[in-house]
Order: C-alpha cells, then sequence, then structure tokens
C-alpha cells in the first residue's frame, strides 16, 4: 500500500519541482535535478499577473450554477417520475434511457450551432443555460423501485 502511495505521489511531486525551475532547466536538466541555481518563482509571477484567478472564479461560477441547476432539475425528474403515475410514463422512462445512450460529447456541436445562430455565443447566461443537461441524468432502474422505509 505504500508503495502504491509513493508511485501515485511521484507525478505530484515532479509537477511541484517543475513549477519552480526555469524554462531551460526543465529542458536540459535531468527530472529530479534541483539546485539554487535552477530556483525561481518567475512562472507563479506570471500566473499571478495574467488574470488566472479572474478565470478560475468565473469558472468557479459556472460549475457551482451548472451543478446547482442540473442537481435541481434532475431531482424534480425523479420525484415526479417516482411518486406519481400517469399514462406516459413509461413513455418517458424510455426517452430518458435512450437519450442517456447519445454521448454529451458528440451533442456539444449542435448546442454550439443553436447558440451562435440565437447570438449567444461568449455569454456566461449560455454557460449555464439548462439547455446543456438534456438528456437529464436519471437513472430509470432506480426511479422504478422507489425506496421502501423499514420500521
Amino acid at each position: 500500500l505504500l508503495s502504491v502511495a509513493f508511485i501515485a505521489t511521484i507525478p505530484i511531486v515532479s509537477c511541484v519541482l517543475t513549477s519552480f525551475k526555469t524554462q531551460d532547466s526543465i529542458y536540459n536538466n535531468s527530472f529530479f535535478s534541483f539546485s539554487k541555481e535552477m530556483f525561481t518563482l518567475e512562472n507563479y509571477k506570471t500566473i499571478f499577473n495574467s488574470g488566472y484567478f479572474k478565470a478560475l472564479l468565473l469558472t468557479l461560477l459556472i460549475v457551482l450554477i451548472s451543478v446547482f441547476i442540473s442537481t435541481l432539475l434532475n431531482a424534480m425528474t425523479a420525484y415526479v417520475l417516482c411518486r406519481f403515475e400517469f399514462k406516459t410514463k413509461r413513455f418517458v422512462y424510455m426517452l430518458i434511457l435512450f437519450a442517456s445512450f447519445i454521448p454529451s460529447l458528440t451533442m456539444q456541436v449542435y448546442i454550439f450551432k443553436m447558440m451562435a445562430t440565437l447570438n449567444l455565443v461568449n455569454n456566461l447566461f449560455t454557460a449555464v443555460l439548462p439547455v446543456r443537461y438534456l438528456p437529464l441524468k436519471i437513472s430509470p432502474a432506480r426511479i422504478m423501485q422507489p425506496p421502501v422505509l423499514q420500521g
């Protein structure tokens, strides 16, 4: 177990060590060689001055909003499909099941074309539109058998 942990930490350690090296020392020296001459904080100065953290915060905002909307929509859909009986319930299950067979990456081109047609490209609102979360990520097998309370 310790050997697996050691092997798993090697890439992390090498990334941290490499981040303190200059470009020349990365290409010209061995992988784990490190000396005082190679040590530099220029890479971190470049990151702090480049607006990287603004992009990171924007990404975090998009992720939080997207996860919230996706979880809310999927939870509401799962609740309705689990608790209520209606004529087209089986059809909705099959629709969700068949939609989950389509990889979401293949849909990105069409979604981008649709957003470009609507002039919604390069917009924060576009990144969090609920259209991105279709097909819903609901497992029909888990919904079909609602949980039974014991006791």
